[in-house]
């Protein structure tokens, strides 16, 4: 049986909504299906608390927002986001609007897509499973073995990769995961040390796990709620030591779940849903046909909006989250704190 810690895992998402009155998310799942077929956003009404919560953060935000950004950020679907992904909380729900447009200005990563960033996705190091676990999460997985960082350009020996890369693309996945999850469910980690050295952590340098803390903790619009940890290594408690002090009480809280063999995930994770790879039994589509698909979906988006429009745009990923296609100009430097 796998050993759970802090908390157990309940069966069932937690509502976030301040109302009585039942909300659903508009958000369409296959039950089996194999193929990461993600809808956009879908309208729905909002509880009135919710629609006033969304008129007042927008109120706050649309004079202090850089305009590259203002069309998503301040939308509906990307303020409803921020708001239930810190339990409507409004002056949280400000401080992920906020800090979303620091950390893309900062990193330069407010124009990310599937063609950017390729390379690393291809390599599998993360993945989204085509399933969610058993609280209705969506589910983003991380094989650490399969973290490569020893490629390099044959003619001038420098790396051609680096773990800020490799974050990159795992940035825009959270964009795809968001684009499928449920709000009220929230988003899982699944964290694979089988074959991991421990000799790569040694490659990481503290703005590295700054960075990934930021990008999921403060910057981003969804909770992670549960972290299963696949395949433990011996030292993963000293690690978690050492990033203790780096995490806020809350990520300390998360509901982190200890899984020594592949068939303790059936618990948490039906082996007929869950892909081969990780010892299920679905035929799931392959990755890199998965990821040909997005790139070949955007470039399309881009065109249309480029029909549209009658000038081309890069297409940026904050739109799968904010509703459906649209072109994100790289902003100028700010020289204001937001």
């Amino acid at each position: 049986m796998p050993a759970e810690a802090d908390v157990a895992v309940d069966a069932s998402p937690t509502p976030l909504v301040k109302s009585a009155g039942k909300c659903t998310s508009g958000v369409e799942r296959s039950a089996s299906g194999s193929r990461l077929d993600e809808p956009a956003p879908i309208e729905r009404e909002s509880a009135p608390e919710l629609a006033a919560d969304i008129a007042h953060l927008r109120s706050l935000l649309t004079d202090d927002l850089p305009p590259e950004f203002a069309p998503h950020l301040l939308g509906a679907v990307f303020l409803e986001r921020s708001l239930q992904s810190k339990k409507l909380c409004r002056d949280k729900a400000e401080a992920v609007v906020r800090n979303y447009a620091i950390f893309c200005q900062l990193q330069d990563w407010n124009t990310v897509n599937a063609a950017g960033v390729l390379r690393e996705a291809r390599t599998g190091f993360n993945t989204l499973l085509p399933c969610t676990d058993v609280g209705g999460r969506v589910v983003l997985t991380q094989r650490m073995a399969w973290l490569d960082l020893r490629r390099r350009d044959p003619e001038t020996g420098k790396s051609t990769t680096s773990i800020e890369a490799y974050q990159r693309m795992a940035y825009y996945l959270l964009h795809r995961a968001l684009r499928r999850a449920d709000p009220h469910a929230g988003m899982a980690l699944l964290i694979d040390f089988c074959g991991f050295s421990g000799s790569q952590v040694t490659r990481m340098r503290l703005s590295d796990f700054r960075r990934g803390i930021a990008m999921v903790e403060d910057s981003f619009p969804a909770h992670l709620d549960c972290i299963y940890v696949l395949h433990p290594p011996a030292w993963i408690s000293r690690l978690l030591l050492l990033l203790r002090p780096l995490l806020r009480r809350s990520s300390l809280s998360k509901k982190l779940v200890v899984l020594h063999r592949e068939e303790d995930l059936f618990e948490h994770i039906s082996a007929a849903r869950l892909p081969a790879e990780f010892g299920g039994e679905l035929q799931a589509e392959p990755w890199d046909e998965t990821l040909d698909r997005w790139v070949q979906q955007e470039r399309a988006w881009q065109d249309a909006e480029a029909a549209k429009e009658g000038a081309r745009g890069e297409f940026d990923c904050l739109a799968l989250v904010a509703g459906g296609m649209g072109r994100h100009r790289r902003p100028a430097p700010a020289n204001r704190v937001l």
